[in-house]
């Protein structure tokens, strides 16, 4: 039942996480600062993510120091957390900025977006194509234009849906009914409203629009810190 709720959680937790990318490339002093620190959190993120998920490596007992190592090293980059699909994301707005002056063309950019999403898909990237086209989606669509933004997220899910559903073995309706838990990710777009009528009346005010270094620690940890918290969970209560 906790996982339930933690999968709900999270389908509305990622559309916030891709705003507040695109929020926060906007806002940044550096651009190059804030995809490293992101790159940075990604790392450190990495090992909680695979043991929430998967937990710590078996069938070490018989093996080698060396295949001990490769086995641990395959274990925890056969997927990889939301922070390197956030990072993708990130390092293409990046490039986008850029491209509004330096003008890269339409061909560039295409690729530049066909890469990203091979990346993405080929290296396990939490989220997937989705996180990242939810990133595009909050970049060229403008917060105030709701309308836009709640209809592309609609059809956005859907295809996530129906992407799915196809890809996987099984009854095709079933499947529908399965990944459709997907559409509740739409219920973020309140909130991220709220969140941005915040953050507007925040950044009027300049004392309280400066950040402590304890501050942004804070932030970045309560993603790691989290799937520790689960995983220590499934230790304790479910032997998993």
């Amino acid at each position: 039942m906790i996982i339930v709720q933690i999968h709900y959680y999270g389908r509305i937790a990622l559309p916030i996480f891709a705003f507040l990318i695109v929020e926060g490339m906007k806002k940044t002093k550096s651009k190059k600062n804030y995809i490293i620190r992101l790159g940075i959190f990604s790392l450190v993120s990495q090992i909680p993510y695979i043991l929430m998920i998967k937990g710590m490596p078996v069938g070490m007992s018989e093996v080698t120091e060396f295949e001990k190592i490769l086995r641990i090293f395959n274990h925890f980059t056969s997927l990889f957390n939301v922070g390197f699909t956030l990072l993708l994301g990130a390092i293409s707005i990046y490039i986008l900025d850029k491209n509004k002056k330096e003008k890269y063309g339409t061909l560039n950019i295409s690729l530049l977006i066909l890469l990203s999403v091979y990346i993405s898909e080929t290296f396990g990237f939490d989220g997937g194509f989705y996180s990242y086209f939810l990133i595009l989606m909050f970049y060229f669509i403008p917060i105030k234009n709701k309308i836009k933004q709640i209809v592309v997220m609609a059809i956005l899910n859907m295809s996530y849906v129906l992407y799915m559903a196809i890809g996987a073995k099984g009854d095709f309706f079933q499947l529908v009914g399965l990944y459709s838990i997907q559409l509740y990710s739409i219920l973020a777009l309140p909130v991220i409203y709220v969140l941005y009528n915040n953050m507007i009346m925040i950044s009027r005010n300049k004392k309280d629009s400066r950040e402590n270094n304890w501050i942004k620690l804070l932030k970045y940890s309560i993603y790691p810190v989290h799937m520790l918290m689960i995983y220590g969970i499934r230790i304790l209560f479910f032997s998993i």
